[in-house]
């Protein structure tokens, strides 16, 4: 069972300049995990990413790329409290590529933003969905009152739990489990129940403090190692932290791993920017793993992936 974290910088103005590289970066990424079972994909912040998501000023606005294009300002974000612009889009974006054509609009708009991901390729792992006997639908919430005052750690781990199911139709179909909300599930409708085995996508989080990387897991029992895989150091000398580093059949034997992805620059910056950090950023991980450090990012992942799989 393996989760990646990917920074928000990987679709910003400064990595991709139009609206068809953001996209076709983040369905690069889409297809690695999809091709080596990531359980797990998040998104998150850096300081400059958030200062220019957060910003009004007209000048910042121009650097977002999904508006940028297409002449479509994003949402006021509130400072300090939401994950930046580019985190939303790319987490959106991601989980876009792997929902069912018949769930999309209903579920993302017909925004012009998803316009170049329409054209794209089915992403693998959605073969069995073909033959008209399962069908793929997203995990809804259940709509319940709202509790005033805080709430209990049981009552945050049940809250990302739902029985609901979106699957296109005219009512919500009710299963007699719990799936974590937000994921894609495969049903079989002769049966009437999950099918594990043909459900290969992914959950998406965007996150703006680094910290709830590693403690909003929706991974059960949590990761057992986190993993830093440097990339995107393509001048100067690459940063190396004080990481002991691990070889692909050792990461292997990890029953459930993260995988952190981008520079050491920006992690190390994300990482002190969160006053919830417990620790130094290069004790947060036990260990890295080499090979990746010059590739681009979509390239560094599937490297990776590839190296670490079974």
């Amino acid at each position: 069972m393996i989760s990646i974290a990917i920074p928000a910088s990987c679709i910003g103005g400064q990595t991709c300049y139009s609206l068809e590289q953001a996209t076709y970066t983040l369905y690069e990424i889409c297809r690695a995990c999809m091709l080596f079972e990531v359980n797990e994909i998040i998104v998150y912040d850096i300081p400059d990413v958030k200062a220019a998501a957060e910003s009004v000023e007209p000048v910042a606005a121009k650097k977002i790329v999904f508006g940028e294009e297409e002449q479509e300002e994003p949402k006021p974000v509130v400072r300090g409290s939401a994950p930046s612009w580019e985190a939303v889009a790319a987490a959106n974006m991601l989980q876009y590529l792997v929902t069912p054509i018949y769930l999309r609009k209903q579920l993302f708009g017909d925004l012009k933003m998803y316009k170049k991901a329409k054209k794209l390729p089915r992403v693998p792992g959605q073969e069995a969905l073909l033959n008209g006997k399962l069908v793929q639908g997203v995990a809804i919430k259940k709509s319940t009152p709202k509790k005033k005052g805080k709430k209990s750690k049981k009552e945050k781990q049940d809250a990302r739990l739902t029985p609901f199911v979106n699957i296109g139709f005219d009512h919500v179909f009710e299963l007699e489990e719990q799936v974590p909300v937000h994921s894609q599930v495969t049903i079989d409708m002769s049966t009437k129940k999950p099918v594990a085995s043909a459900n290969k996508s992914y959950t998406v989080r965007a996150v703006r403090q680094f910290s709830k990387i590693f403690t909003e897991s929706s991974v059960p029992g949590g990761y057992t190692h986190a993993i830093y895989a440097a990339s995107q150091q393509f001048t100067g000398k690459p940063v190396s932290p004080p990481i002991h580093e691990v070889t692909p059949v050792q990461v292997q034997d990890y029953e459930r791993p993260l995988l952190v992805f981008g520079k050491w620059t920006e992690v190390e910056a994300a990482a002190k920017g969160d006053h919830e950090m417990p620790a130094a950023p290069h004790e947060l991980f036990d260990a890295k793993l080499p090979g990746s450090e010059t590739a681009r990012l979509e390239d560094s992942v599937m490297i990776c992936l590839a190296r670490i799989s079974k």
